[in-house]
């Protein structure tokens, strides 16, 4: 048994290795973003996509970041949206309490898995 969760932190780590330097950069695209943003009174949204333009070159000539990049486009991005939809704050989950949080978070996840089970899209679940 110790084998099988040897090889699964194995894979675990290097999933993370892979994706790790496309991460960083978009980690970066976002924190840059959103100090302009607070320094400039423009929207971080806008600012993160006119900065994510600027650099998507480095997406297509660096193999390293690549497959972060795509994971963060696809899953990360997806999470963040749903985050923003539901206007969760830390504010909100002290209000609500954690409970009440994890049954929101759990109920959205079991939505969303069971809309993708039938090959609909996340965002026909969280509506």
């Amino acid at each position: 048994m110790t084998s099988l969760a040897a090889r699964s932190f194995d894979k675990s780590r290097q999933s993370l290795r892979r994706l790790a330097p496309g991460l960083a950069l978009a980690g970066l695209v976002a924190m840059s973003a959103q100090f302009v943003a607070e320094h400039s009174q423009a929207p971080a949204m806008m600012m993160a996509l006119l900065f994510g333009m600027v650099i998507s070159f480095v997406h297509e000539t660096d193999p390293k970041v690549g497959p972060g990049i795509e994971f963060g486009a696809k899953s990360v991005l997806k999470f963040g949206i749903v985050l923003l939809g539901a206007r969760i704050s830390a504010d909100v989950i002290m209000l609500v309490g954690w409970q009440t949080f994890a049954l929101v978070t759990a109920g959205l996840v079991a939505t969303m898995i069971f809309g993708f089970a039938l090959q609909s899209a996340g965002a026909v679940s969280i509506c």
